[in-house]
């Protein structure tokens, strides 16, 4: 992988990490609760806990497979990583 594709996926993938534990911070989870019920939806908790989970759990995911990368077969990191 090149350096850059590294230093890129890196960064997007800290953010979405950042991002996602703020959403667990008290002014943003009151802001995305307001934002779910004006959306009316059937279960606005349930929606802000998947969306929470989500956003970290991919950015995990990503850092893990950017770290990892060079022990993955290269089909798995062309599939990911292109």
């Amino acid at each position: 992988m090149k350096k850059s594709n590294l230093i890129l996926t890196g960064t997007i993938a800290a953010l979405m990490l950042l991002f996602g534990l703020l959403t667990l911070t008290e002014p943003l989870q009151t802001t995305i609760k307001k934002q779910l019920e004006v959306a009316d939806l059937n279960s606005p908790e349930l929606t802000l806990f998947m969306a929470q989970s989500t956003l970290i759990m991919t950015a995990v995911l990503t850092l893990a497979f950017l770290i990892l990368w060079n022990k993955l077969s290269k089909a798995v990191t062309n599939t990911l990583f292109y």
